[in-house]
Protein backbone atom coordinates (compact mmCIF):
# COMPACT_ATOMS: atom_id res chain seq x y z
CA UNK A 1 0.00 0.00 0.00
CA UNK A 2 1.21 3.52 -0.50
CA UNK A 3 1.24 3.28 -4.26
CA UNK A 4 -1.13 5.45 -6.22
CA UNK A 5 -2.11 2.50 -8.42
CA UNK A 6 -4.35 -0.42 -7.49
CA UNK A 7 -3.32 -3.90 -8.60
CA UNK A 8 -5.81 -6.65 -9.21
CA UNK A 9 -3.94 -9.88 -8.67
CA UNK A 10 -4.49 -13.22 -10.34
CA UNK A 11 -3.24 -16.22 -8.11
CA UNK A 12 -1.80 -22.31 -1.28
CA UNK A 13 -1.51 -21.69 2.03
CA UNK A 14 1.36 -23.35 3.92
CA UNK A 15 2.26 -22.30 6.00
CA UNK A 16 -17.11 -10.32 18.08
CA UNK A 17 -16.17 -6.02 18.58
CA UNK A 18 -19.42 -4.81 20.13
CA UNK A 19 -22.10 -4.03 17.55
CA UNK A 20 -21.82 -0.68 15.84
CA UNK A 21 -24.74 1.30 14.40
CA UNK A 22 -26.23 -0.27 11.31
CA UNK A 23 -25.65 1.33 7.97
CA UNK A 24 -28.72 2.55 6.15
CA UNK A 25 -29.85 0.41 3.25
CA UNK A 26 -30.27 3.40 1.02
CA UNK A 27 -27.92 5.99 2.47
CA UNK A 28 -25.95 7.51 -0.46
CA UNK A 29 -22.52 6.82 1.07
CA UNK A 30 -23.37 3.17 1.71
CA UNK A 31 -24.88 2.68 -1.69
CA UNK A 32 -21.82 4.13 -3.39
CA UNK A 33 -19.59 1.79 -1.40
CA UNK A 34 -21.71 -1.16 -2.38
CA UNK A 35 -21.57 -0.24 -6.04
CA UNK A 36 -17.80 0.03 -5.79
CA UNK A 37 -17.51 -3.56 -4.57
CA UNK A 38 -17.91 -6.05 -7.36
CA UNK A 39 -20.02 -9.10 -6.57
CA UNK A 40 -18.78 -10.74 -9.75
CA UNK A 41 -15.15 -10.41 -8.68
CA UNK A 42 -15.77 -12.02 -5.32
CA UNK A 43 -17.84 -14.83 -6.84
CA UNK A 44 -15.09 -15.54 -9.36
CA UNK A 45 -12.59 -15.60 -6.52
CA UNK A 46 -14.44 -18.29 -4.58
CA UNK A 47 -14.99 -20.29 -7.75
CA UNK A 48 -11.27 -20.27 -8.56
CA UNK A 49 -10.32 -21.22 -5.04
CA UNK A 50 -12.91 -24.00 -4.85
CA UNK A 51 -11.69 -25.45 -8.14
CA UNK A 52 -8.10 -25.77 -6.88
CA UNK A 53 -7.05 -28.73 -4.72
CA UNK A 54 -6.00 -27.78 -1.20
CA UNK A 55 -2.24 -27.17 -0.90
CA UNK A 56 0.01 -29.62 0.85
CA UNK A 57 1.21 -28.39 4.24
CA UNK A 58 4.72 -26.97 4.24
CA UNK A 59 7.27 -26.97 7.00
CA UNK A 60 6.74 -24.05 9.36
CA UNK A 61 9.27 -21.30 8.80
CA UNK A 62 10.34 -18.84 11.47
CA UNK A 63 10.62 -15.50 9.74
CA UNK A 64 10.33 -12.01 11.06
CA UNK A 65 12.49 -9.13 12.13
CA UNK A 66 12.54 -5.63 13.48
CA UNK A 67 11.90 -5.45 17.18
CA UNK A 68 9.77 -8.59 17.17
CA UNK A 69 10.60 -11.50 19.43
CA UNK A 70 10.08 -15.08 18.29
CA UNK A 71 10.49 -16.53 21.76
CA UNK A 72 7.89 -19.06 22.77
CA UNK A 73 6.74 -20.04 19.27
CA UNK A 74 4.39 -22.95 19.41
CA UNK A 75 2.51 -25.21 17.05
CA UNK A 76 -1.05 -24.03 16.53
CA UNK A 77 -2.31 -27.60 16.73
CA UNK A 78 -1.34 -27.78 20.42
CA UNK A 79 -3.24 -24.66 21.38
CA UNK A 80 -6.49 -24.41 23.31
CA UNK A 81 -9.80 -24.27 21.39
CA UNK A 82 -11.77 -21.06 20.96
CA UNK A 83 -15.37 -20.42 21.94
CA UNK A 84 -16.45 -18.76 18.67
CA UNK A 85 -16.62 -20.17 15.11
CA UNK A 86 -13.46 -19.95 13.04
CA UNK A 87 -13.47 -17.22 10.41
CA UNK A 88 -11.41 -16.46 7.32
CA UNK A 89 -10.62 -12.80 6.67
CA UNK A 90 -10.72 -12.55 2.88
CA UNK A 91 -9.42 -9.64 0.83
CA UNK A 92 -12.18 -8.25 -1.37
CA UNK A 93 -9.92 -6.37 -3.75
CA UNK A 94 -8.93 -8.90 -6.41
CA UNK A 95 -10.20 -11.65 -8.66
CA UNK A 96 -8.71 -14.50 -6.66
CA UNK A 97 -9.12 -15.66 -3.06
CA UNK A 98 -6.55 -14.56 -0.52
CA UNK A 99 -6.78 -14.61 3.28
CA UNK A 100 -4.97 -13.14 6.24
CA UNK A 101 -2.60 -15.89 7.37
CA UNK A 102 0.06 -16.41 10.01
CA UNK A 103 3.48 -17.21 8.59
CA UNK A 104 4.09 -20.95 8.52
CA UNK A 105 0.79 -21.67 10.30
CA UNK A 106 2.58 -20.71 13.50
CA UNK A 107 1.22 -18.94 16.56
CA UNK A 108 3.55 -17.01 18.84
CA UNK A 109 5.00 -13.62 19.69
CA UNK A 110 6.31 -11.88 16.59
CA UNK A 111 4.92 -14.24 13.94
CA UNK A 112 4.08 -12.04 10.98
CA UNK A 113 0.65 -11.93 9.39
CA UNK A 114 0.79 -12.19 5.63
CA UNK A 115 -1.44 -12.88 2.65
CA UNK A 116 -1.92 -16.41 1.36
CA UNK A 117 -4.40 -18.31 -0.77
CA UNK A 118 -7.40 -19.33 1.31
CA UNK A 119 -7.56 -22.97 2.32
CA UNK A 120 -11.16 -24.04 1.89
CA UNK A 121 -10.57 -27.24 3.83
CA UNK A 122 -10.16 -24.95 6.90
CA UNK A 123 -7.24 -27.09 8.08
CA UNK A 124 -4.72 -24.25 7.88
CA UNK A 125 -4.94 -23.03 11.46
CA UNK A 126 -2.98 -19.87 10.68
CA UNK A 127 -5.94 -18.60 8.65
CA UNK A 128 -8.58 -19.18 11.31
CA UNK A 129 -9.37 -16.10 13.39
CA UNK A 130 -12.32 -14.79 15.32
CA UNK A 131 -13.35 -11.32 16.42
CA UNK A 132 -14.16 -11.23 20.11
CA UNK A 133 -16.71 -8.95 21.76
CA UNK A 134 -14.05 -6.41 22.70
CA UNK A 135 -12.81 -6.08 19.11
CA UNK A 136 -9.65 -8.21 19.33
CA UNK A 137 -8.84 -10.48 16.41
CA UNK A 138 -7.85 -13.71 18.14
CA UNK A 139 -6.39 -16.91 16.72
CA UNK A 140 -9.03 -19.61 16.80
CA UNK A 141 -6.49 -22.33 17.63
CA UNK A 142 -5.04 -20.33 20.53
CA UNK A 143 -7.22 -17.40 21.66
CA UNK A 144 -4.46 -16.09 23.92
CA UNK A 145 -2.82 -14.67 20.78
CA UNK A 146 -4.08 -11.62 18.89
CA UNK A 147 -3.37 -9.82 15.64
CA UNK A 148 -1.50 -6.64 16.60
CA UNK A 149 0.68 -3.81 15.28
CA UNK A 150 4.42 -4.37 15.67
CA UNK A 151 5.58 -2.12 18.50
CA UNK A 152 2.13 -0.50 18.74
CA UNK A 153 3.39 2.06 16.21
CA UNK A 154 0.78 4.10 14.38
CA UNK A 155 2.67 4.68 11.14
CA UNK A 156 2.29 3.81 7.48
CA UNK A 157 4.07 0.52 6.79
CA UNK A 158 4.06 -0.85 10.36
CA UNK A 159 4.07 -4.66 10.31
CA UNK A 160 1.02 -6.64 11.41
CA UNK A 161 1.92 -9.63 13.54
CA UNK A 162 0.75 -11.94 16.32
CA UNK A 163 1.37 -11.24 19.98
CA UNK A 164 -0.08 -12.41 23.26
CA UNK A 165 -3.36 -10.60 23.91
CA UNK A 166 -3.22 -7.79 26.47
CA UNK A 167 -6.54 -6.66 27.95
CA UNK A 168 -4.99 -3.32 28.87
CA UNK A 169 -3.71 -2.46 25.39
CA UNK A 170 -6.30 -0.56 23.32
CA UNK A 171 -4.04 -0.72 20.29
CA UNK A 172 -4.92 -4.41 19.98
CA UNK A 173 -8.56 -3.49 19.37
CA UNK A 174 -9.97 -3.33 15.84
CA UNK A 175 -13.19 -2.16 14.26
CA UNK A 176 -14.44 -4.28 11.41
CA UNK A 177 -16.99 -2.95 8.93
CA UNK A 178 -20.13 -3.12 11.08
CA UNK A 179 -22.31 -6.12 11.84
CA UNK A 180 -21.92 -7.66 8.38
CA UNK A 181 -18.14 -7.77 9.01
CA UNK A 182 -17.39 -6.67 5.50
CA UNK A 183 -15.28 -3.57 5.08
CA UNK A 184 -12.14 -2.01 6.48
CA UNK A 185 -10.35 -3.42 9.51
CA UNK A 186 -9.38 -0.22 11.28
CA UNK A 187 -7.81 0.69 14.58
CA UNK A 188 -10.18 1.49 17.44
CA UNK A 189 -7.86 4.05 19.02
CA UNK A 190 -7.47 7.21 16.92
CA UNK A 191 -4.07 8.01 15.49
CA UNK A 192 -2.31 10.92 17.20
CA UNK A 193 -2.96 13.91 15.00
CA UNK A 194 -6.19 12.47 13.60
CA UNK A 195 -7.19 10.01 10.91
CA UNK A 196 -7.72 6.25 10.93
CA UNK A 197 -5.28 3.42 10.27
CA UNK A 198 -6.31 0.24 8.44
CA UNK A 199 -5.04 -3.27 7.77
CA UNK A 200 -3.67 -3.10 4.22
CA UNK A 201 -1.78 -5.13 1.63
CA UNK A 202 1.55 -3.68 0.55
CA UNK A 203 1.00 -1.95 -2.83
CA UNK A 204 -2.51 -3.49 -3.00
CA UNK A 205 -0.91 -6.44 -4.79
CA UNK A 206 -2.09 -9.95 -3.85
CA UNK A 207 0.30 -12.90 -3.93
CA UNK A 208 1.39 -15.61 -1.53
CA UNK A 209 3.52 -13.99 1.15
CA UNK A 210 2.46 -10.39 0.45
CA UNK A 211 3.17 -8.10 3.40
CA UNK A 212 0.24 -7.11 5.59
CA UNK A 213 0.79 -3.71 7.14
CA UNK A 214 -0.84 -0.71 8.72
CA UNK A 215 -1.68 2.19 6.43
CA UNK A 216 -3.86 5.26 6.47
CA UNK A 217 -7.43 4.27 5.61
CA UNK A 218 -8.09 5.19 2.01
CA UNK A 219 -10.87 3.19 0.34
CA UNK A 220 -12.25 -0.08 -1.00
CA UNK A 221 -8.82 -1.60 -1.67
CA UNK A 222 -8.60 -2.09 2.12
CA UNK A 223 -11.90 -3.97 2.38
CA UNK A 224 -12.07 -7.47 3.88
CA UNK A 225 -14.83 -10.06 4.20
CA UNK A 226 -15.42 -12.32 7.19
CA UNK A 227 -16.40 -15.86 6.14
CA UNK A 228 -17.43 -17.99 9.14
CA UNK A 229 -17.39 -21.76 9.43
CA UNK A 230 -20.73 -23.35 10.28
CA UNK A 231 -21.07 -25.63 13.29
CA UNK A 232 -21.28 -28.83 11.24
CA UNK A 233 -18.26 -27.99 9.10
CA UNK A 234 -20.21 -28.49 5.86
CA UNK A 235 -20.87 -24.83 5.06
CA UNK A 236 -19.26 -21.43 5.46
CA UNK A 237 -21.37 -18.28 5.80
CA UNK A 238 -20.90 -14.64 4.85
CA UNK A 239 -22.75 -11.52 3.81
CA UNK A 240 -20.62 -10.79 0.72
CA UNK A 241 -22.77 -8.10 -0.85
CA UNK A 242 -24.74 -6.64 2.03
CA UNK A 243 -28.35 -6.29 0.76
CA UNK A 244 -27.71 -8.01 -2.61
CA UNK A 245 -28.84 -11.50 -3.59
CA UNK A 246 -26.34 -14.34 -3.19
CA UNK A 247 -24.15 -15.02 -6.23
CA UNK A 248 -22.27 -18.20 -7.18
CA UNK A 249 -20.41 -19.92 -5.60
CA UNK A 250 -22.44 -18.65 -2.65
CA UNK A 251 -26.08 -19.75 -2.44
CA UNK A 252 -29.06 -18.49 -0.46
CA UNK A 253 -29.94 -20.02 2.90
CA UNK A 254 -33.41 -21.04 1.78
CA UNK A 255 -33.91 -24.48 3.31
CA UNK A 256 -35.75 -23.58 6.53
CA UNK A 257 -36.09 -21.02 9.29
CA UNK A 258 -33.87 -23.28 11.41
CA UNK A 259 -31.14 -23.10 8.77
CA UNK A 260 -31.50 -19.31 8.85
CA UNK A 261 -30.92 -19.32 12.61
CA UNK A 262 -27.84 -21.57 12.21
CA UNK A 263 -26.41 -19.18 9.61
CA UNK A 264 -26.94 -16.16 11.85
CA UNK A 265 -25.32 -17.97 14.77
CA UNK A 266 -22.24 -18.70 12.63
CA UNK A 267 -21.83 -15.03 11.75
CA UNK A 268 -22.92 -13.46 15.05
CA UNK A 269 -22.50 -16.21 17.66
CA UNK A 270 -24.53 -15.78 20.80
CA UNK A 271 -25.35 -12.15 20.04
CA UNK A 272 -29.00 -12.45 19.07
CA UNK A 273 -30.86 -9.16 18.62
CA UNK A 274 -31.19 -6.19 20.92
CA UNK A 275 -34.80 -5.14 21.33
CA UNK A 276 -36.03 -1.60 21.98
CA UNK A 277 -35.33 -1.96 25.70
CA UNK A 278 -31.73 -3.05 25.09
CA UNK A 279 -32.32 -6.66 26.08
CA UNK A 280 -30.83 -9.43 23.93
CA UNK A 281 -33.30 -11.81 22.28
CA UNK A 282 -31.93 -15.13 20.91
CA UNK A 283 -32.00 -15.74 17.16
CA UNK A 284 -34.67 -18.49 17.31
CA UNK A 285 -37.06 -15.99 18.89
CA UNK A 286 -36.60 -13.26 16.27
CA UNK A 287 -36.69 -15.27 13.04
CA UNK A 288 -39.91 -15.02 11.07
CA UNK A 289 -41.01 -16.33 7.71
CA UNK A 290 -42.09 -13.72 5.17
CA UNK A 291 -43.44 -13.75 1.64
CA UNK A 292 -41.62 -10.98 -0.23
CA UNK A 293 -41.16 -11.99 -3.90
CA UNK A 294 -39.29 -8.78 -4.77
CA UNK A 295 -36.65 -9.35 -2.08
CA UNK A 296 -33.64 -11.71 -2.35
CA UNK A 297 -34.29 -15.35 -1.60
CA UNK A 298 -33.29 -16.88 1.69
CA UNK A 299 -32.14 -15.50 5.02
CA UNK A 300 -31.53 -11.85 5.86
CA UNK A 301 -30.65 -9.96 8.99
CA UNK A 302 -32.38 -6.61 9.29
CA UNK A 303 -31.79 -3.75 11.69
CA UNK A 304 -33.04 -0.24 12.36
CA UNK A 305 -31.02 2.71 13.65
CA UNK A 306 -33.59 3.36 16.40
CA UNK A 307 -33.01 -0.12 17.77
CA UNK A 308 -34.38 -3.57 17.13
CA UNK A 309 -33.41 -6.23 14.61
CA UNK A 310 -34.42 -9.68 13.46
CA UNK A 311 -34.15 -12.39 10.85
CA UNK A 312 -36.26 -12.67 7.73
CA UNK A 313 -36.68 -16.10 6.16
CA UNK A 314 -37.94 -15.50 2.63
CA UNK A 315 -37.87 -18.81 0.69
CA UNK A 316 -39.87 -17.49 -2.28
CA UNK A 317 -37.87 -14.33 -2.97
CA UNK A 318 -36.52 -13.63 -6.45
CA UNK A 319 -35.29 -10.04 -6.19
CA UNK A 320 -31.76 -8.78 -6.72
CA UNK A 321 -31.57 -6.52 -3.68
CA UNK A 322 -33.59 -5.12 -0.83
CA UNK A 323 -36.16 -2.45 -1.71
CA UNK A 324 -35.91 1.18 -0.71
CA UNK A 325 -36.19 1.36 3.06
CA UNK A 326 -35.31 4.95 3.82
CA UNK A 327 -32.32 6.08 5.80
CA UNK A 328 -32.97 4.06 8.94
CA UNK A 329 -33.03 0.44 7.81
CA UNK A 330 -30.39 -2.08 6.77
CA UNK A 331 -30.63 -5.61 5.44
CA UNK A 332 -27.70 -8.03 5.24
CA UNK A 333 -28.40 -11.07 3.06
CA UNK A 334 -26.73 -14.16 4.53
CA UNK A 335 -25.21 -16.56 2.02
CA UNK A 336 -23.63 -19.96 2.38
CA UNK A 337 -21.04 -21.97 0.48
CA UNK A 338 -20.65 -25.75 0.48
CA UNK A 339 -17.16 -26.85 1.54
CA UNK A 340 -15.04 -29.65 0.04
Amino acid sequence: FGSSSFYWGVASFPSTFSPVPWAACTAPSVMSARIARSAASLAMAWALAAASPPPQPQEPQLRGGGNSSVAGLRSASAAAPAAAPAAHLVWKGDRTMYCLSSDGNRIGDGVKVQLWECDQTWRSSGQNFYLDRDGRLRMHADPSYCMVIDGDEYRDGAKIQLWRCDAGNERQIWQFGGLAASGQISQYSPRPGGGSMCVSIDANKAFNGAKIQLWSCAGAAQDWLRVSLGSGGRFAYASPNEDKACASPFAPVSQSAEACVAAAEALWPGSGCSDMSGSTVPWPEVVRSVDKPSWPQGCSRYGACQGGCGLYFNPGGAGGSCPTQGDCMSIDVICRMALP
